[in-house]
Order: structure tokens, then sequence, then C-alpha cells
């Protein structure tokens, strides 16, 4: 220990878990051994490591990425290489001095160490690790992990009676080697940048901050997957700006992926929209990608704070988290109900939440507090007195507002589709808007959105027998046209299965491609544009149709063909004028001394059938809407044993049915 000296982190920057390494016959430390020695010896990263009675994964990658995060091995440009401490340790061999490493990076190991000079349980050890270092782990397991290890080290006791643990002699000689971090140093809610008095912005900050009115409220709510650590987010995404500096093969992105961060395809796919969504890289073709000319600007100096500029200026909630914080410390589900309530988010995103406090932390923006609750720091008040943010509106009220206002007014409704349809900077407005048209077509809408689900679920309120579920996928583009090569299939496919929904339904403002066309009805997958879409919401104020209507709609695949609702319009607008023409009878006869206003279906239907529009009227069909007309309900035809006369005018029969309808709304 006395040839080199380790480098300490601080607290903060150090990691939470010990690297999980497959423990074999003869022990984790051998394991580390075989590693290095593999890195050392420029071994394929592919290769297994041969490492007796286990049965884990032993893949030389792997193994690399589990000994990184504690300054064991680093990577750099696809190749894997030995820190200084590692050649030293192989030098060495002396299992103490790993073991500090151990405890100059992993947060809990020097400091459990130290409380060990007292006989401790897991329980205890537990405890001390969530109350006294705000550590907040939901169970023991990282506690048995770092015992585990010391007694790998050969640095503790195990007491099995009593079930605790405590240093050994070679433990508490160890112990006065190295560095303990003590609650009170930690001082929870000390703010680091209590000196900062102003910020300086470089020039890619200084142009974002000139545009920024602009984008605030055409941002995108979901930022989306990023690999590795979030602790790290800016060097992942610097990596992969720099991989995609000149145009590459989707193919040689996927292989990158898999050997640095051990992420499958689909995971990387998601990653690369998160980076498209950004404005970071652009699609040259279906297969080949570029950083964008935003990307290399900020890749120029790499600077933190321009990165959550940039940030702030694509998604909804960033640096208004600091507005937020400035008035009072807050947790991250206290956030995230403020970000629905108040900033147009469609729900309670947690996940999201944490990633946006996570990125606001790395430049000490924000600081916890107390345990998960976080509050603005000195730097994050001067920054927020420079940015523009948005300001608090009550969404909810807003969005309640909107919809009614939709469904009582058509026009807006279609307004609304038509240029939500092209406003792909805000998809959610798109996704928004289509809810609240199923919606108005009487289905039960739900909006989902998020990685890996569809945007919209439809389902109709009826009985299980009869009910179906259609799975909705938004496509807003500027250009007003969807292709081949914006819409993922196999995705689709994914939404069917994890939805359980009957019918697969894509809708946009307009649909290109006899490719596209092939492929959908390939995959059985329906392709609604807007303007049939508008068609069938005007068609339904006049022509309200049946659940059983629009399935036989849904069970198309490829161009969505409307012309299917035209039978049943003219049924609908048959019984209309029935019921008119019934009434106008009864009530025309209601003077007649002679047979006073009483009429049977028959003649009834002497008198109907001459008229133009009912000139295929069935006397069927005239009973059961006498016998509709006559129920109790609508009661607006009485009946006798000769026949039926009328007992309300048409002016309160409208009145009724007026009634009836708005009492559903």
């Amino acid at each position: 220990m006395e040839n080199l000296e380790i480098i300490y982190r601080e607290w903060n920057s150090k990691v939470f878990a010990t690297p999980k390494v497959p423990r074999g016959r003869k022990g984790m430390i051998f394991t580390i051994d075989l590693v290095l020695n593999a890195v050392k010896n420029k071994c394929t990263m592919t290769d297994i490591l041969k490492i007796e009675d286990t049965t884990a994964n032993t893949n030389l990658e792997y193994l690399c990425i589990q000994l990184r995060p504690i300054g064991l091995v680093k990577h750099n440009y696809g190749v894997w290489y030995l820190t200084t401490e590692a050649e030293e340790y192989l030098k060495n061999k002396d299992k103490l001095f790993l073991a500090e490493i151990f405890c100059a990076n992993v947060k809990f190991f020097a400091e459990m160490i130290d409380i060990l000079k007292e006989e401790k349980s897991a329980k205890e050890l537990y405890h001390i690790a969530v109350n006294d270092y705000k550590l907040g782990w939901k169970t023991k397991s990282d506690i048995n992990s770092r015992l585990i290890w010391l007694k790998e080290f050969g640095l503790i006791d195990f007491n099995d009676y009593k079930l605790t643990y405590k240093l050994n002699e070679i433990g508490l000689k160890f112990l006065t080697k190295i560095k303990v971090v003590k609650p009170e140093e930690l001082c929870f809610g000390l703010d680091k940048t209590i000196h900062f008095d102003d910020i300086e912005f470089t020039f890619f900050g200084k142009k974002i901050l000139e545009n920024l009115e602009e984008t605030l409220d055409i941002r995108k709510e979901t930022i989306g997957y990023i690999p590795g650590n979030m602790s790290e987010f800016q060097n992942t995404i610097s990596e992969y700006i720099q991989l995609m500096y000149h145009c590459i093969d989707i193919k040689s992105v996927y292989e990158f992926s898999e050997k640095t961060y051990s992420i499958t395809k689909s995971s990387t796919g998601s990653f690369i929209t998160t980076l498209v969504n950004m404005d970071f890289i652009n699609h040259k073709s279906r297969y080949l990608v570029q950083s964008s000319q935003n990307a290399l600007d900020w890749y120029e100096n790499k600077n933190l704070l321009d990165l959550l500029f940039w940030l702030h200026s694509k998604f909804l909630f960033f640096f208004e988290i600091l507005q937020e914080l400035d008035n009072n410390s807050l947790s991250n589900k206290e956030l995230a109900a403020i970000a629905k309530k108040y900033y147009g988010f469609s729900s309670e995103n947690i996940d999201e939440i944490r990633k946006r406090l996570k990125m606001l932390k790395s430049d000490n923006l924000i600081m916890e507090d107390s345990v998960n609750t976080y509050t603005i720091t000195n730097k994050g008040k001067l920054l927020l007195n420079k940015v523009i943010v948005q300001k608090r509106k009550n969404v909810e009220d807003l969005v309640v507002f909107e919809n009614i206002s939709q469904k009582n007014n058509i026009e807006d409704l279609i307004k609304n589709l038509k240029v939500s349809s092209t406003n792909s900077a805000n998809p959610n407005k798109f996704e928004m808007v289509l809810r609240d048209v199923f919606e108005f077509l009487g289905f039960e809408a739900t909006l989902l959105g998020g990685a890996g689900k569809t945007d919209i679920l439809l389902r109709t309120p009826t009985t299980k027998e009869l009910s179906f579920v259609v799975a909705i996928d938004a496509k807003s583009t500027a250009s007003g046209t969807v292709t081949e090569n914006l819409i993922d299939f196999d995705t689709i496919k994914e939404h069917k299965k994890k939805h359980s929904s009957d019918y697969n339904v894509i809708v946009g403002a307009n649909f290109q491609g006899l490719r596209l066309m092939e492929r959908a009805k390939e995959h059985n997958v329906l392709l609604l544009d807007i303007d049939k879409l508008e068609s069938i919401i005007r068609d339904s104020k006049k022509f309200p149709l049946s659940f059983d209507s629009y399935k036989k709609l849904f069970e198309q695949s490829g161009l969505a063909n409307i012309d299917i609702f035209e039978l049943e319009k003219l049924k609908v607008k048959k019984q209309g004028v029935l019921i008119k023409a019934i009434m106008d009878c009864l009530i025309a006869e209601s003077e007649d001394k002679f047979i006073k206003g009483i009429l049977n279906e028959r003649e009834i239907y002497r008198s109907l059938r001459n008229l133009d529009v009912l000139n295929d009227v069935s006397p069927d069909e005239i009973q059961q809407m006498l016998e509709f007309l006559s129920s109790p309900i609508v009661s607006c035809v009485g009946r006798t044993k000769e026949g039926y006369f009328a007992i309300e005018s048409l002016n309160t029969i409208s009145k009724k049915f007026e009634y009836y309808g708005s009492a559903c709304k």
C-alpha cells in the first residue's frame, strides 16, 4: 500500500454498488485477478473466462463493465485498459491494496469498516446507512454485498450465533490507513455553491437563451432512455456524438452499444430516439445516422451547463423545477404532481422527474436537503434569475375546459386535429386531441404514451363478450406526410401484445408510399388519415354509429375505407325520417272525428309507403318504431286495442330526446 497513494473520491462522486463478479470456487478476488490479467494481455472482449463452479456471466466485456465503476479498468475509443491502481495491484497482489481501492470509490465501504469496530448485525448496519448516511436503500442487499467483500478481504469475523459482524485484528490495523467519512461531515443541506456570485454563459449557452421564448411552448414531455449511470449522462451523450461524428451505419451503433453498455438493439433504438428528440442526431437515410450540427457545436466544449440549457429548450419542466424549488423543498413525487397540474405533463411521471433531478444535481443547481427531498442551490438561484422559464398554468383546468369546448364545437375539434397532426415538435398535443376525438365518438380513451407503450388505448363500454380494445399510435409530422421509415411495425406488434388489443391503428395527417400500404396489410394495421377521421366526426353528429360499425372499420388493414359506413348511415337516416313520418301521420289524424286519431300498423303502412323517402319501408319496421315510441321511457305515442295515437307534439318529442342526450354526456 505504500507504493502508490490511492486517490479517494468525494462522497457524492462515489458509486453506490460493489462490483458483481462471479465467486466460483476460488472467490471473487481471484475473479478480479483473472479479469485484470485478461485486459492486460489484450484478450478479446467476447472471451468467456473459465471460473470453476459458477453459472454466472463470465463474458470478459461484462466483467470489465462491472469493474469500471470502482476504477480498475477504463474504456476509451472501444478499447479497455487497466488504470494505474489496477497495474499496481497486479504487481503486488496485495488484497488490502485492492480493499482500499474499494474504500476510495464505493460509498459506505470504508465507513462500514469503521462502524464494525463494534459488533453489529446487518440490520443495524442498514439502519445506519439509511438514517445517518441518507442512502435511499430499500433492502439490505447492498449491506450484504459489502459484508461478503469484507470477508473476502479477511477484515471481519462473523458470529454465527448472534448473526453479527466485527473487525478482526487485520481489520483494525487496516482501519488506521483508510479515510472514513463521518455522517456529520456530509452536512446534508450544505450548499457547495454558496460562494458563487455570478454565472457566465458560453456562446452556445447565450445562443440558446436568445431563442428560448420561441421554444418554451413546443417542448416535448419525455426525455426518454439514456444508457448507463445517469450521473454520467453527459459522458454517455458525448461518446455517441463522437461515434456518429461522421455518417455511420445504424448496425455499427447497435454493436457499439452492446459492447460498451451491454444494452439490446431495442434499448439502443430508444436512445437514438432520445437523441433525435434532442435534435442531436439526424437520419441521413433509413440505416444511416449522423450527429447534427447542434450536437457538434455542443461537443466542441462539452460544457455541462450548456447541455442542461439545451435540454431545457427541448423538454418540458426542466429549469421550471428550479422555479418550484425556489419556493419550497419538494420530493420527486410532489414535483411529478406539479408537472402534471401546472406544466403540461400528461401524467405524474416520476421516472422523468428523477431523470431531470439527477441532471440538475450533476451541476449543483439543486441539492438534497433531506432523504429524497430537494431544494435549489445558490448557483441554481443565480441561473433562475437569468433564464426564461414557463410560468405556472393550471393545465388540468385548461384541459377540462378545452375538452368541453371541443365536444360541443366540432369545428374546434377538427381545427385542433389538423393543426396538431403537423406539430411534430410537440407530439403530445396530437395524442391529447386524438383522445378527445375518440371520446367524442363514444369510446373510453386512455392517454398512455411513454417508452414501450402505445399512445392511446380505446375500449368500448360494453359487456366483455361484445367489447374490443384498439391501440392507437399517433404520428405527427411537420410535412403532413407519414412514410414507411417513420413507422416501426415491430414496435406496433409489441404494443398489441403488451396491451392485449384487438386492433392496431396508426393515425396521421396523410399516408404515402405503396410499400407502407403493403407492410400495414402484412402486419394487420389500419392507417387512418385525418381527412377520413374528420368525415367520421362530422357524420357522427348527424348519424351516430354503433360500436359494431366502428369495429368493421378497425377490422380493416392498410388504408382505411370509410365507405363501409354508408349503409349504416342510410339506416340511421331512415329511422329518423320514420319517426317524424309516423308522428306526422298520427298527429294529422288526431282531429278526425270518425277514427278519433287512432291508427293501426296496417293503416300507417299504407300512408307511409307512398312517400318517396320511405318507399321501401316494411310493416315490421313500422311496428318496431311504434313499440319504441309507445315505450314508457319515450311515451310519445299511446296504444289501445284498436291501434296507436299521438300524445305528444314533435316539438316535445325533440326536447325529450335532446334532454336524454345531454343527460348521457
